[in-house]
């Protein structure tokens, strides 16, 4: 019998990034929305992994350890890699 596992759905734009965590039933659980600043003196990159370390933290709050990363149909690179990075320093497991 194949575990299920929390999904992790990532979408973005040109200002930000939107993750959301999907439950067993479909719904979401978790959904938060990212804005990257350019008043900060941090960069975009540095910006997504802190918000994929802020979203690990609400998602481990949840007691859910292990999770699937959907990229949405993007490349995982730059902006979107970062916030795996950032998930996967707090202790995620993909």
């Amino acid at each position: 019998m194949k575990k299920f596992r929390h999904i992790v759905r990532i979408s973005k734009s040109k200002k930000g990034i939107f993750a959301q965590l999907i439950g067993n039933s479909g719904d979401s659980i978790i959904g938060k929305r990212y804005i990257f600043s350019n008043t900060k003196k941090i960069a975009p990159l540095d910006q997504s992994r802190e918000a994929g370390g802020d979203f690990a933290k609400l998602i481990l709050e949840k007691k859910v350890k292990e999770i699937t990363f959907d990229r949405n149909g993007n490349v995982y690179c730059g902006r979107i890699k970062m916030f795996a990075e950032g998930m996967r320093e707090q202790g995620l497991v993909f």
